[in-house]
């Protein structure tokens, strides 16, 4: 073969140098691929390998032993803008004997029991359609247990993984509808289905109380009446064993269930696929409805309402540093809405909702998350908010004129239900907006920090 004139030489070496500079550049704005490797001990939650800042092709992966092993993550999704993202996770190459499995918490009516390990998800091995675990999140830095099980002989190669594929959910838009007594049902289209039905407020909190897996009268489907005041709520719709951290209600003829161990990420344990639903909401002699098809192994279906105009309720003074510097335990993760860290590695969240269940409006529910366990709180209602005040190991929000409510003890799960508030007894005035936050006790925080405060939630009365 002859040599290469100089000038082709030199064409080559160019276009080598473009392609390379061209692959740097693509390589630079590529996002990083992480690969959380299981640390043991691992087999129980408190051992478990965390996975901070778990994005799109991030894997978890164990290296193979002989016998079976059970493999816990901590998983915590990177923050992203607040929406509906739906989370794969995917073994990456098969092997004779895996389980992949999302943990939680086993719950009865309104008690979660903390110290349970409950399997809320389950993905087998080779020759099922559905060899992959699923759940949904918000951008809120999301956290769950996942369990990467495996058992077989050392072999090349001698890591089994599983990687994340994430993607934006688009929700169906049902309209808007008058604030009122509202009936929602979700019910199956052509043929019987086990429905389930969940509410959330315009920041994708789970609302307490508006979750229904059994209803009496409607076996194959799922029907409740809230009160809706303005604003954007999300309701998510499948077939059973929709799973969030919230317990089942009084309202709710199902008695126990299991739960997930933290409040943010929701999912669907059922793989069946291909039926379609319908979500209706009749209020003031008025019906609206929507229909949707599943379409893949837990999936849940996303529906949008717009209650009038205007929202009724949002959430201020999250205790990740943007609404000032947070004490002792430092800062909650970005976007995650909670209060500054406590003892539980956690910021504990306030909820305000009159979305009630069979009764109208004229009184407002509280709820207070992730406290650390049985301690007591106080909650403040103000008519105005404040500049973030930094105190012990949490940030106040509220301004002049606050009223007090309590105290309140929180459960073994670390939540408060305050039902049932009227601020019309404290002077509080019907269209005004009220602001609440929660302050509470953290005994194991340490000399100087056993003082926080939730982040807070603002509701206008009705």
């Amino acid at each position: 073969m002859g040599s290469m004139p100089l000038a082709s030489l030199l064409l080559v070496s160019r276009l080598r140098s473009s392609l390379l500079v061209a692959l740097f550049a693509a390589l630079d704005a590529a996002p990083a691929q992480n690969n959380f490797v299981s640390v043991e001990p691992n087999n129980t939650k408190f051992e478990a390998t965390p996975a901070l800042d778990f994005q799109s092709g991030d894997s978890l992966s164990v290296p193979l032993t002989l016998g079976y092993d059970s493999n816990i993550f901590r998983l915590r999704h990177a923050p992203a803008p607040l929406g509906i993202y739906r989370h794969e996770l995917r073994p990456q190459y098969t092997l004779a004997s895996r389980i992949f499995e999302v943990l939680g918490r086993d719950a009865v009516t309104e008690f979660v029991y903390p110290q349970s390990l409950a399997v809320v998800q389950e993905a087998g091995d080779v020759g099922t359609p559905h060899r992959f675990l699923a759940w949904y999140g918000f951008g809120k830095s999301d956290e769950l247990y996942v369990d990467l099980a495996v058992s077989g002989a050392p072999r090349i190669p001698s890591f089994a993984s599983a990687r994340l594929t994430t993607s934006p959910v688009t929700e169906v838009d049902v309209g808007v509808v008058a604030a009122a007594l509202t009936t929602v049902r979700a019910l199956p289209v052509g043929a019987p289905r086990d429905l389930e039905l969940h509410a959330f407020d315009a920041e994708f909190n789970a609302i307490p109380g508006a979750l229904i897996a059994e209803s009496w009268g409607y076996p194959y489907g799922a029907t409740t009446q809230l009160s809706l005041a303005p604003g954007v709520y999300h309701f998510a719709v499948a077939d059973h064993g929709t799973t969030s951290h919230l317990p089942p209600t009084y309202y709710d003829i199902r008695a126990q269930t299991a739960v997930l161990d933290y409040a943010g990420p929701f999912l669907c344990g059922s793989p069946d696929a291909g039926f379609d639903v319908e979500l209706t909401l009749q209020g003031n002699g008025v019906l609206t409805s929507a229909n949707a098809t599943k379409l893949l192994p837990f999936e849940v279906l996303w529906f949008r309402v717009q209650v009038d105009t205007g929202q009724s309720t949002s959430s201020f003074c999250p205790g990740d540093g943007t609404a000032g510097a947070c004490g002792c335990l430092g800062a909650s993760p970005v976007n995650s809405g909670m209060g500054c860290l406590n003892s539980t590695a956690r910021g504990a969240t306030a909820i305000a909702s009159d979305l009630q269940p069979w009764i109208g409006g004229g009184s407002l529910d509280l709820f207070f998350e992730d406290l650390p366990p049985s301690t007591l709180l106080l909650a403040f209602l103000s008519p105005q908010a404040g500049v973030g005040t930094p105190v012990s190991a949490g940030l106040f929000c509220l301004g002049p004129g606050a009223s007090r409510v309590g105290p309140f003890s929180a459960d073994l799960a670390g939540t408060v239900r305050a039902r049932g508030l009227t601020p019309s007894q404290a002077g509080f005035l019907v269209g005004q907006t009220v602001f609440v936050q929660g302050a509470y006790r953290d005994p194991v925080a340490g000399v100087g920090c056993v003082v926080n405060f939730t982040s807070g939630a603002s509701f206008i009365l009705r």
